[in-house]
C-alpha cells in the first residue's frame, strides 16, 4: 500500500477490501478483518 494517506490510499483500500471479499465468497467463505494505518491512527474494517 502506498505510505502517503489520501484518496488514493482510501481506493486503494476499498478495492482490496473488495477483492478480498469477493474471493471469499466466490469460495463459499467469508472473511473479517481490519487495517489500521499507525502514522495516522485510522482503522478500516
Amino acid at each position: 500500500m502506498p505510505y502517503e494517506y489520501g484518496l488514493y490510499t482510501e481506493r486503494a483500500i476499498a478495492e482490496l477490501r473488495a477483492e478480498m471479499h469477493s474471493t471469499a465468497d466466490f469460495c463459499n467463505c467469508w472473511i473479517e478483518g481490519s487495517l489500521h494505518n499507525p502514522v495516522t491512527d485510522t482503522y478500516w474494517g
